[in-house]
């Protein structure tokens, strides 16, 4: 009865594999049923994520890594399904991203979430990729679907911020070099 809208998606991304690696409908009927409850019991009013849900509530509004794993596993989705919905949701994502994230760069909470004395970027890969990479993906992704500039302007922009610190420190920054 918890879920994490993250693992969620994350779960939708490795259904996604498994359907496009052996063609087993079960997985991509899976990874729908997994997007489609993210849709209906997880999303916010006006389209953005919550990022929990527990004993049938959702609650606490995302983060930025919520937003861009999400929006890679709808592209997921749309790549193995060909569904316009999960690319147009993707795309919905990302502007929320630019929206509520990105303010010369990509912060780790929403511009309007609670007031921090100091709001944090979290550009750092550990064990889980950073929401900034994760982003950068979902940027490049969509790049190539739309051919829409300002996605791949975005990607750039994080690439400049933290190319000299990736080059000192590429274990930090794995998921984002693989970009």
């Amino acid at each position: 009865d918890n879920i994490l809208a993250s693992w969620n998606a994350l779960m939708i991304q490795g259904l996604c594999a498994a359907y496009q690696a052996t063609g087993t409908a079960s997985h991509l009927s899976a990874a729908q049923r997994a997007a489609d409850f993210l849709a209906e019991r997880m999303t916010m009013p006006h389209g953005g994520v919550y990022r929990a849900w527990r004993d049938g509530v959702a609650k606490v509004p995302g983060f930025l890594d919520d937003y861009a794993f999400l929006a890679n596993a709808l592209l997921d989705l749309y790549e193995s399904a060909f569904v316009p919905r999960y690319l147009e949701r993707a795309m919905q994502l990302v502007d929320l991203i630019f929206e509520k994230f990105w303010d010369d760069g990509l912060y780790f909470t929403p511009s309007d979430g609670e007031r921090l004395v100091h709001r944090p970027r979290a550009p750092h890969d550990n064990a889980w990729p950073s929401g900034i990479s994760t982003s950068v993906f979902a940027f490049l992704r969509l790049y190539e679907l739309t051919g829409k500039d300002h996605y791949r302007d975005r990607a750039e922009h994080v690439f400049r911020t933290y190319g000299g610190a990736a080059a000192k420190n590429p274990f930090g920054f794995a998921h984002l070099l693989a970009a």
